[in-house]
């Protein structure tokens, strides 16, 4: 269950970082 959780944090950072990236670029 925390594996599950920590994979799911990671997730959202991945998807709010791909933004960001564009963004920036």
């Amino acid at each position: 269950m925390a594996t599950g959780g920590l994979y799911h944090l990671l997730l959202l950072i991945r998807e709010i970082d791909l933004p960001v990236k564009r963004w920036e670029y």
